[in-house]
């Protein structure tokens, strides 16, 4: 049965412009014990410093036999 996982990450900005996570909507990988993960959603939460944005990344885990 597949299960959701958030992450948390901080980015540091530079310039004028917000800067995203790498990760995007739609993003797909096998990580390490085989398992596929599916990028479901990516939000801005707040700045936690003047130019450090945190960002939730909402990820979809399946076992290996359900993809």
């Amino acid at each position: 049965m597949p299960f959701s996982i958030v992450n948390e990450v901080e980015v540091e900005e530079r310039g004028m412009c917000q800067q995203e996570p790498s990760e995007k909507v739609g993003d797909t990988w096998i990580d390490d014990l085989g398992r596929k993960r599916v990028v479901d959603d990516v939000r801005f939460v707040k700045y936690v410093w003047e130019d450090v944005a945190l960002w939730r990344i909402y990820i979809t885990v399946y076992e290996k036999g359900e993809y």
